[in-house]
């Protein structure tokens, strides 16, 4: 049995088209905003290797598995710059780490004392020979109006 009102047939899917159409460009505007993009460029980089980029928005996740976003660039994009997604609900101030993996085993090797074989970076141009820097000394107000500029650098 099918339900038609004589003579309103058109009126009828002409309305619930735009109900239909409203109802797309809601759901499309609540996903552009849930998302903003930072730029990130990263400066001495290697001939060969992929950057990986890790961004934390907390100190407990810092230099973690418990990334709020990661990202693996090639040389390339890592020198003319990129774009990098953060959740809607990203707090003020986020830490960013990067490394170039040169050898292709997707981590950043480390000597028997810990150090690192592989170029790295933070935020902040953190420098930190003798211990991990802390989220604190990382972490920056970001502005997704900014180009970020990361720099990576041998132990």
């Amino acid at each position: 049995m099918k339900f038609t009102i004589k003579g309103h047939q058109g009126k009828i899917k002409h309305i619930c088209m735009k109900y239909l159409i409203t109802i797309c460009l809601l759901f499309i505007g609540q996903w552009s905003e849930a998302q903003e993009t930072i730029q990130i460029k990263v400066s001495n980089v290697g001939t060969k290797g992929k950057v990986f980029v890790a961004i934390t928005d907390q100190r407990k996740d810092f230099l973690t598995d418990n990334r709020l976003v990661s990202k693996v660039v090639t040389r390339e994009q890592a020198l003319q710059g990129f774009s990098v997604q953060l959740p809607k609900n990203t707090r003020p101030e986020i830490a960013i780490a990067i490394f170039q993996d040169i050898n292709g085993n997707d981590k950043l090797d480390t000597n028997l004392l810990g150090i690192p074989k592989e170029a790295f970076g933070f935020s902040n141009k953190v420098v930190s020979k003798w211990k991990k820097p802390e989220f604190n000394d990382a972490k920056f107000k970001w502005d997704s109006k900014k180009l970020i500029m990361m720099e990576l650098a041998n132990w």
